[in-house]
């Protein structure tokens, strides 16, 4: 959303590709993921987020053939809970001026930022150098509990419906 303060508390769905789409990340077989090493080491840095920023939780995540779904949950679920109870026009949803080129701690620009750093510089030290992530990513508010646990599932479901 235009002009949302992404480090505001809540949940939000995001989703990261890598650069035309190549399949780095390993192979779906028989409805299963298959790891290569470098989805092997991106899962390990998803699953690392929130020991470099505590206050932010991963309650699910996959990593699939040519991109990674993670749920970021920033605040804790009593936060969470409070914000959704209080509803939207409460001061944490309020949307504020984006501040471009000020990086703010803890927003889900940063982190997704900094985990695909990680990867790109784990790939460059182990003769992986080709690897590429896509520029962008999309990121979505999960507005209420029902649509976080209709992500959740879809996340889970990911690879046994991957098609080709």
């Amino acid at each position: 959303m235009r002009n949302f303060d992404y480090s505001s508390v809540g949940s939000y769905f995001v989703t990261v590709d890598t650069r035309f789409r190549a399949r780095e990340f390993g192979a779906i077989i028989n409805g299963e993921m298959h790891l290569s090493d470098i989805g092997a080491f991106t899962q390990q840095c998803i699953a690392d987020i929130p020991l470099h920023f505590p206050s932010i939780l991963v309650p699910e995540f996959v990593v699939m053939p040519d991109h990674i779904h993670i749920i970021l949950d920033l605040g804790s679920s009593y936060e969470l809970a409070k914000v959704q109870e209080i509803g939207a026009q409460d001061e944490i949803f309020q949307l504020k001026k984006n501040r471009f080129s000020k990086p703010i701690a803890g927003s889900v620009s940063v982190v997704i930022q900094q985990l695909k750093a990680a990867v790109k510089r784990w790939c460059n030290n182990n003769g992986h150098e080709h690897f590429q992530w896509l520029g962008r990513f999309h990121v979505r508010l999960i507005q209420n509990e029902d649509a976080f646990r209709r992500i959740q599932r879809y996340i889970q479901q990911n690879p046994s419906k991957w098609k080709y």
